[in-house]
């Protein structure tokens, strides 16, 4: 069964449209014209969440008007560059593409976690 290419874009389209409703009304055009904004994926090139990142990122970039890098972190299953974004500042200038493995399962896998799923991070909208 083949899903029609209409469809199949519907979910990209809705997340994009979505993160640019976020920065419209954040007002962090102005802001992010200063400063890179980095969108860390915790798993390695050409990954899934790295395809996405990488798509939406060049979106965002011109709707922001801002230089955005995507940055891979792999290692352990995404806890390495999970970790690496729970210790950054919250200004929202580094972002993670983080998944179920990061925060759902992780917690559940490790007993001890470099960095608390529910309490390090802002969620800014789910990807499907």
């Amino acid at each position: 069964m083949s899903i029609p290419h209409r469809a199949a874009r519907a979910p990209f389209r809705r997340f994009s449209a979505l993160l640019l409703a976020i920065a419209a009304a954040c007002g962090g055009a102005a802001h992010a014209e200063q400063r890179v904004i980095r969108v860390v994926v915790p798993y390695g090139t050409g990954a899934v969440q790295d395809t996405i990142a990488r798509a939406i990122s060049d979106e965002l970039g011109r709707a922001l008007n801002a230089s955005i890098v995507v940055e891979n972190r792999a290692g352990a299953g995404g806890t390495v560059g999970t970790e690496y974004v729970g210790r950054q500042p919250a200004d929202g200038y580094t972002i993670l593409m983080g998944s179920v493995s990061t925060h759902g399962s992780a917690p559940c896998v490790y007993s001890k976690l470099p960095y608390d799923a529910l309490k390090d991070f802002t969620p800014l909208t789910v990807v499907a």
